[in-house]
């Protein structure tokens, strides 16, 4: 069974560092060699911790499940991707085409930070990721019209006048009218401080930035600086939503909640020709972060002998019926190896042993 297409964001982590990298770029850097966790929650015990990667899949599918939560999040999967769910007080793992509307799912309230950026660079001068940046961004986000315009409230001129540089703006009425290609060039330095380390802000930036968006919708025009923008406002535990078609983050509000579930409002089906999907096995827990902050599952399963297997398969999130092992006539033990195909190291699958089941 596969999972999700390829442009799904993924919150990963190699060699220490965060980052928000696509289901595709994901599988394709694991089957280079390289090693990657995923912040994943434990069904069992309520917690997130990372885990790591331990397998990864491209295939095709022919159709694609559709879901949309009460406040706009929506991800795209295979049916047979397998999704927690909330219901009658306890969570259970279900296929996605068994999801219905009411169903309630997971969603991460905060992510963790590591590490500090405390400053961006501009017209090589060295500015701080300050509170009052962090505000000026967000008023600058709201206030932007037709390209380089910008009306920023006029509390905000203190920041502005303090800059090194200066800025020309008229004032009227208690706005600030900026027209200023450095202006502009600014605000564009400052969100790709944000897209780079959306984990390293520091938090009184990430703060500014949320206190004014809070409650508003910005239309970014890019998915990826959107999805970053989330990251690094879950960070301080501001909740937002992004739409991946325009680009666009909707903040809606702080909370400390490490974990929440949000209803399902609308599910649908939609019939393609073999589109790419893919999927990655994460150890232990088996969940995942994609799109906005959604808690997802992964489809397979790993086990390192015929004993495992049969645990595995009747223990959640499968919960098969053990007189439905009945079934198994054999079990393939598949290893992944190193082999040099086309003049280079490359990670492949291959059969150990064929196991019959008597």
């Amino acid at each position: 069974a596969i999972c999700l297409p390829p442009a799904t964001p993924i919150l990963a982590r190699r060699a220490g560092e965060e980052a928000v990298v696509t289901i595709k770029e994901l599988v394709e850097r694991f089957s280079r060699g390289e090693d990657w966790e995923v912040y994943s929650l434990s069904l069992e015990r309520g917690v997130f911790e990372w885990k790591p990667v331990t397998a990864a899949v491209r295939a095709k599918t022919g159709m694609w499940v559709r879901i949309r939560t009460e406040s706009g999040r929506r991800l795209k999967m295979t049916p047979d991707h397998r999704v927690p769910v909330l219901r009658g007080g306890r969570v259970e793992v279900i296929h996605a085409r068994d999801i219905r509307i009411g169903d309630m799912i997971p969603v991460a309230g905060r992510v963790p930070r590591s590490g500090a950026v405390y400053h961006f660079r501009y017209q090589g001068i060295y500015l701080p990721l300050s509170a009052d940046m962090g505000r000026l961004l967000g008023a600058a986000l709201l206030g932007n019209a037709r390209g380089r315009r910008y009306l920023i409230p006029g509390e905000y001129r203190g920041v502005v006048d303090s800059l090194p540089f200066k800025i020309p703006y008229e004032e009227k009425d208690g706005v600030l009218k900026i027209r200023s290609r450095r202006f502009k060039g600014l605000v564009d330095a400052m969100l790709e401080a944000v897209k780079a380390s959306p984990f390293k802000l520091p938090h009184y930036f990430v703060r500014g930035l949320g206190e004014v968006l809070t409650g508003k919708r910005v239309a970014l025009g890019d998915a990826g600086l959107a999805y970053a923008m989330h990251y690094a406002l879950k960070t301080e535990g501001y909740d937002s939503v992004v739409d991946e078609e325009s680009g666009a983050i909707a903040v809606l509000g702080r909370s400390e909640e490490p974990l929440f579930f949000e209803r399902v409002v609308s599910v649908e089906t939609e019939q393609v020709l073999g589109e790419d999907a893919y999927d990655i096995e994460v150890e232990g827990n088996h969940t995942f972060l994609a799109a906005s902050s959604i808690v997802t599952g992964n489809c397979t399963f790993h086990a390192h002998d015929p004993e495992s297997v049969l645990a595995r398969i009747t223990s959640p999130p499968i919960n098969a019926a053990p007189e439905s092992l009945r079934l198994i006539t054999s079990i393939v033990h598949i290893a992944r190896t190193k082999t040099a195909a086309r003049g280079r190291e490359e990670a492949v699958r291959r059969v150990i042993r064929i196991f019959e089941i008597k």
